[in-house]
């Protein structure tokens, strides 16, 4: 079963593969892709049991995610990218 998500925060290849690798990590994922140019994942799955758990890993690795034709999820900010803002003010 192929599922698609929209993936948002993604501004670079290592940013794509991260993500790649913390969806291609969860159980019952056979296969995951990522499109940086798109902000697309698409997962290869036994079943679609996995949409929530794929939503939360791509979250603890600090990017937005969610099933294609879901509401987004917003990206907040990570703790060092806001001491950077606040020393750079």
């Amino acid at each position: 079963m192929k599922l698609r998500f929209r993936v948002t925060g993604m501004t670079c290849a290592a940013c794509s593969a991260r993500v790649e690798k913390a969806a291609a990590n969860v159980p019952g994922v056979d296969k995951a892709e990522v499109n940086l140019l798109q902000g697309s994942l698409r997962v290869y799955a036994e079943s679609d049991a996995v949409v929530a758990a794929v939503v939360e890993a791509v979250s603890k690795a600090g990017y937005g995610a969610s099933k294609e034709g879901a509401q987004p999820q917003q990206v907040t900010a990570s703790p060092v990218k806001e001491m950077k803002l606040r020393l750079v003010l």
